[in-house]
């Protein structure tokens, strides 16, 4: 979610191995900040990452703090004011400043997350950006493999309705939903989950991949429009083996297999162009299966093999996803443990020395891209908004009624009263 400014530095003098050390007991991590609320990483051991780096624990025990090499912040869970924070310059048992790392698997939210002078108090990253520090995509070390399975269902053996959508967020910053409704207008799809709901989960229940698996295409359009941010409905679409159909990043490059494998809904003017698109694909056999040519032999392409290719959390080559992020997280935080003085200028990091740099907000974001399809007459949200205010306009109108009665019913008692002890002249 961050960029980095690079400074140029000098070579590194530390060792890029631990075996000549004595490991006495694991390098701490401390998440200084629950995740959602939650204390889920407690005690979660990186012991997976070959054996070349040293297991690492991961605490949330603020009481750790001395021993920690690395504090890790999750974005959602920092205070809004930036108040419940340690001492920036907080020196650890070792002697070491400890580094700050920007935690968040989602875009960013918060007003603090646009400002680069807080963005900048954050040395590391570790997000679903490919270009983060400590890159936790939402896809498997084993992504071509899932891309290259073969087929679930042959072309004719799926469902008459095309498209399928599985959602529960009816209130994408994008307004991705908006498009959705509009879309459907001109083409069947299949609406499993919260939002636009038109069909039922099927029972007994099987897995996402095997029920998208029964359709020719996927919505997997995200529910904001960020670099790099391409989450699981897209890794869904790879492993249930259909045509997916996507907005989120403008570049898709990383995770496209082929220059001609997605459909996206910048390429069409308009929800009714790609409906029309979407019907005559769905007829014509061999003009569907070319954007999947790559499970039958078509070369893979050169952005997604460097991204996805060769990558062994275990053996040390760490990739893109969630165990290889923590590696590279625990590594570095050995690195720092075991660093004479913690100058992050001479702290081997992968075969690189590690550059000073500073986060940076990432304005990437696009926000409301699909909010000129929205309309008062069918949205979910807005006719729940309609409906509170007619409901609390109905409750005011009883209120003011009543009062009025309490009102008046006083006033006649108070006249008649008044009347009792008026004397009669004659």
């Amino acid at each position: 979610m961050s960029t980095s400014t690079n400074v140029e530095t000098g070579n590194s003098t530390e060792p890029t191995s631990f075996d000549t050390l004595e490991i006495n007991e694991d390098t701490l991590i401390l998440n200084w900040t629950p995740v959602f609320h939650e204390l889920i990483w407690e005690n979660y051991r990186i012991d997976y990452c070959g054996k070349d780096i040293p297991p690492c624990l991961i605490t949330h025990n603020r009481s750790h703090l001395n021993s920690s090499n690395l504090l890790v912040f999750h974005a959602w869970d920092v205070d809004v004011n930036l108040i419940d924070l340690p001492d920036k310059e907080t020196i650890n048992k070792f002697g070491n400043k400890i580094p700050w790392v920007y935690y968040s698997a989602e875009v960013p939210g918060h007003k603090w997350e646009f400002e680069d002078d807080k963005m900048e108090m954050f040395e590391f990253s570790l997000t679903y950006r490919l270009d983060s520090d400590f890159s936790s995509s939402y896809f498997a070390e084993n992504l071509i493999e899932i891309v290259k399975a073969p087929l679930r269902h042959s072309f004719n053996d799926r469902k008459k309705v095309p498209v399928a959508w599985i959602v529960s967020n009816c209130r994408a910053k994008n307004g991705r939903h908006y498009y959705v409704k509009e879309l459907s207008k001109y083409i069947d799809i299949d609406i499993y989950g919260n939002c636009l709901n038109n069909t039922l989960f099927p029972e007994p229940q099987i897995t996402l991949p095997e029920l998208i698996s029964q359709y020719k295409f996927y919505i997997a359009v995200e529910n904001s429009n960020c670099d790099y941010y391409v989450t699981e409905k897209l890794l869904n679409a790879f492993l249930a083996g259909v045509v997916p159909i996507v907005d989120g990043p403008s570049d898709y490059s990383p995770f496209e297999p082929t220059n001609h494998s997605l459909i996206r809904l910048d390429q069409f003017s308009s929800p009714l162009e790609l409906a029309t698109y979407l019907i005559s694909l769905s007829s014509d056999k061999d003009a569907y299966l070319s954007y999947l040519s790559y499970k039958n032999g078509e070369p893979l392409s050169p952005k997604f093999l460097k991204y996805w290719k060769g990558y062994n959390n275990t053996n040390g080559v760490f990739g893109y996803d969630f165990q290889g992020a923590r590696c590279k997280m625990c590594k570095l935080a050995n690195q720092l443990k075991y660093s004479k003085n913690n100058d992050l200028e001479n702290t081997i990091f992968g075969n690189e020395s590690i550059p000073k740099k500073k986060l940076h907000a990432d304005l990437s974001c696009i926000y409301g891209k699909h909010d000129e399809f929205w309309s008062p007459f069918w949205n979910n949200d807005i006719q729940f908004i309609y409906l509170t205010y007619f409901l609390l306009l109905i409750f005011a109108g009883g209120f003011c009624f009543w009062i009025f009665k309490v009102l008046m019913g006083r006033n006649r008692k108070g006249w008649r009263k008044v009347n009792n002890n008026v004397e009669d002249p004659n």
